[in-house]
């Protein structure tokens, strides 16, 4: 009896296979789609993707986990900006759904101004009127929109001894022995906190970096940037700029404005 019923279901599964019952045909196949073929959402919001045209079990994957993932039930989540494939496979069909992932819109002026700045509402305000073309009265042309500041005191602090072009003057001449000459290691060493700069100072800096390429004076400024400073703890020289400020100078410039510094600084710090 035992021996009867494995042979029954051994030749069943045989006769199911010749016959194609459990795989698709070409027709079959076809009709199996994909609820969506393209998608984009926002970080931290779902989508879900549905497989029509069958009852079969599908597998769910995702090309790139940092942009976006998928559960087993096709719930899609947006993780970061970004573009991955979501695949749905199926009855030995695999199914695609390009899923664009953009950033959380984010209020301008609102990572380092406190919420309720009257400055900050005032800049956006003043903003979304010049580049609006509607607005005749106070749209300003793109090639008109200029923006200036000071550095000093207004972009970042330059009494305390982190001062960007002051410390790099220093620092350069650690890195670079041949170029430290008595007369600017005489200069550097009677910088202190609180010191006057001049234009004895400005020559100095000039005389340091004598013979130095634009590009290569730059490359070294911000590799400097990078090297933590001996005044604060876990400060880089890089991080002494106010970013209420820095915020602002961007916002501007992503909105067409071309940005001027008016400063008696070196071009190492602007």
């Amino acid at each position: 009896m035992v021996k009867m019923k494995r042979m029954t279901a051994a030749g069943l599964a045989a006769l199911m296979l010749v016959a194609g019952v459990g795989t698709p045909t070409a027709s079959q196949a076809a009709g199996i789609k994909l609820s969506k073929t393209s998608a984009t959402l926002t970080v931290g919001k779902s989508i879900t993707l549905k497989v029509t045209g069958t009852k079969e079990k599908v597998t769910w994957s995702t090309t790139k986990k940092e942009v976006a993932t998928v559960t087993q039930k096709g719930k899609v989540t947006g993780k970061s900006a970004g573009k991955a494939t979501i695949k749905a496979k199926v009855a030995k069909k695999t199914l695609k759904c390009s899923v664009t992932v953009k950033a959380k819109a984010v209020t301008p002026l609102s990572i380092n101004w406190t919420a309720d700045s009257a400055a900050a509402e005032r800049l956006r305000n003043y903003v979304k009127k010049v580049t609006n073309t509607a607005d005749s009265a106070n749209y300003i042309p793109e090639c008109d929109r200029i923006a200036v500041f000071d550095m000093d005191g207004t972009l970042c602090c330059e009494t305390f001894f982190t001062y960007y072009d002051t410390m790099m003057f220093i620092q350069f001449l650690k890195d670079h022995p041949e170029k430290a000459t008595d007369e600017l290691k005489a200069a550097a060493a009677a910088l202190k906190p609180k010191y006057k700069a001049g234009i004895d100072l400005a020559m100095n800096f000039a005389k340091a970096y004598a013979g130095m390429t634009v590009e290569e004076l730059y490359q070294y400024a911000v590799e400097f940037g990078k090297r933590y400073t001996d005044s604060f703890v876990n400060m880089r020289y890089i991080d002494g700029f106010y970013l209420p400020m820095v915020e602002l100078v961007k916002y501007l410039y992503d909105n067409g404005f071309t940005i001027y510094v008016i400063s008696g600084t070196e071009r190492t710090t602007t």
